[in-house]
């Protein structure tokens, strides 16, 4: 498989709309958005099917979980496989 952009690209586009003040938060719902779309355009549909994915504690891991909620509420079995310990939000820390 040949990835359609770099590591660097991403992070870049990133750190571009970082500056222009657009949140982590937002480019991960965005993210999470166009995966679940993605997934459901692949087999046909969310309701009824079940959905595990990896997610670690980086921004992807992020997008992983945006992606099984928007997932779940289609009516999928969704599951995260926690690729490390959950962190509470820094804002309850």
């Amino acid at each position: 498989m040949t990835p359609l952009v770099g590591v660097a690209a991403v992070q870049e586009a990133d750190r571009v709309a970082a500056e222009r003040g657009t949140p982590a938060a937002v480019l991960m719902g965005r993210a999470g958005a166009a995966l679940s779309r993605t997934a459901r355009a692949l087999v046909g549909g969310a309701a009824g099917r079940r959905v595990v994915a990896f997610a670690g504690k980086g921004h992807n891991g992020g997008d992983a979980l945006e992606a099984l909620a928007r997932l779940a509420r289609a009516g999928s079995g969704a599951e995260a496989l926690l690729t490390t310990e959950p962190e509470r939000p820094r804002s309850e820390r």
